[in-house]
């Protein structure tokens, strides 16, 4: 005999837990996403780093270019002619409003690395108003120099803290140091003002070109402690920049501010190993002609 009742369970519709396999399924999954959101944040910071030091690098080698060309190619001027008693060989820098440039080769400390400096002097011009200068000829300061007046600009790399008082932030700094006046040019100072241009510079090295055959273009670099000064009339600059930031990849390497090819014989300053300090370094050099003295 049949029923004529037919009996369902009834379905169960609640969850009633997950296997020790799904479980950890999931927890891989979960990590994973974490781990690939970390690596992406962590590759962004990177990225953002080292772009804020190629930056930071590109900036100062724009202004150094920017100051170093301007107060470089004013050597020797005066508003009536230009004066370039040049005729001084291989005897360094001397105190005299007369010279128009000279340099010092591979400084010794308290400046960095066996940084180079150069000095340029010249005059300023007036305006329509005699005395009053016409604005046109301007110092590192950002002054206007008079008719009147000689100016002579040491541009060379000192240790200077970023952060003033801090001797912890000490950094190589290119700076214009300004001497107004023949008496003080004379008596080598005192120092009217010492002008910060830009922060991180390793090194500056400075070549002067000689003009060996009398047709007014550079035949021949040579450093300031070998350079016949009465044929000079163009001036070449390599600086090496680096970064505020130590994030970087270390590296063991030799930069040679003027490339493989220059010999460097009496120039040690010319090479700079990297001291793997993590920072960003990039060689700048730009050429300078010495308005003053081309014909």
């Amino acid at each position: 005999m049949t029923s004529s009742f037919l009996h369902k369970m009834p379905k169960n519709t609640n969850q009633s837990g997950v296997s020790l396999v799904e479980l950890m399924v999931s927890m891989v999954i979960g990590m994973l996403v974490v781990l690939a959101a970390t690596q992406l944040f962590g590759g962004n910071v990177t990225a953002s780093r080292a772009t804020k030091d190629i930056a930071q690098i590109q900036e100062g080698a724009r202004v150094g270019f920017d100051i170093l060309a301007r107060q470089i190619r004013m050597a020797g001027f005066h508003p009536v002619s230009s004066f370039d008693n040049f005729n001084i060989i291989n005897a360094g820098c001397v105190a005299d409003s007369a010279q128009a440039i000279c340099g010092v080769n591979d400084a010794a400390a308290p400046t960095p690395n066996l940084s180079d400096e150069v000095r340029v002097r010249f005059w300023g011009a007036d305006g329509s108003t005699p005395g009053v200068a016409d604005g046109a000829t301007m110092d590192c300061e950002g002054l206007a120099v008079g008719a009147g007046q000689v100016e002579e600009e040491r541009l060379r790399i000192v240790t200077l803290p970023t952060n003033p008082g801090d001797a912890s932030t000490n950094t190589p700094t290119l700076v214009c140091e300004v001497i107004r006046g023949a008496a003080n040019i004379a008596a080598g100072g005192p120092i009217a003002a010492q002008v910060p241009l830009v922060y991180g510079v390793d090194t500056m090295q400075i070549l002067y070109g000689e003009d060996t055959n009398g047709d007014s273009s550079p035949d021949i670099w040579r450093p300031a402690n070998l350079a016949n000064m009465a044929n000079v009339n163009a001036v070449q600059v390599a600086l090496l920049l680096r970064s505020e930031g130590t994030n970087n990849p270390s590296l063991t390497y030799t930069y040679r501010l003027f490339g493989d090819l220059y010999g460097g014989a009496g120039d040690a300053g010319a090479s700079f190993a990297d001291p793997s300090d993590g920072r960003a370094r990039r060689i700048v050099t730009f050429s300078v002609n010495l308005r003053n003295r081309t014909k």
